[in-house]
């Protein structure tokens, strides 16, 4: 026996979940334009010792690719985590149960999944910051040695 699908088709429901999916992915966007935020300072203050840095720099195509990222991130690791689990749980309580209560599995599975799906994203923006200020070790290097002498 299917569970009853109905609630994403009630009007009233299917608002709902939209504004919570855009406030979601409203949060994933501010993660990844902070995150950017944070190179793009760095990369300013750099640039305050060798304007030529800035030049070279496209800021929008950084930032869209941090957004880009960061959502593809969030979606898929959602999508394996929350809908694998739920779909494991679902099944394993079907066959040993024949009947599974469908809704407290989901919640409880995208809840978990939500849980990951951020800590993920944080954890992916945060090693992308750190990969990116990696590549601006030589120019620092030149900077500081520059200074130095």
């Amino acid at each position: 026996m299917l569970p009853d699908m109905s609630i994403f088709i009630r009007p009233e429901h299917r608002s709902t979940l939209e504004i919570v999916g855009a406030v979601l992915l409203a949060v994933v966007i501010l993660m990844a334009v902070s995150f950017f935020q944070i190179h793009y300072r760095k990369l300013r203050h750099m640039a305050e010792d060798q304007p030529a840095i800035l030049g070279k720099f496209d800021g929008i195509l950084l930032l869209f690719s941090y957004i880009f990222y960061a959502l593809l991130t969030f979606i898929l690791t959602l999508l394996i985590a929350g809908g694998l689990l739920e779909g494991a749980i679902f099944l394993v309580v079907w066959l040993t149960q024949g009947i599974a209560p469908f809704w407290p599995l989901f919640w409880g599975a995208l809840g978990f999944g939500l849980i990951l799906t951020f800590s993920t994203t944080f954890i992916f923006l945060r090693s992308r910051v750190i990969y990116e200020e990696s590549k601006m070790l030589p120019v620092a290097m030149e900077i500081f040695q520059d200074g130095v002498r």
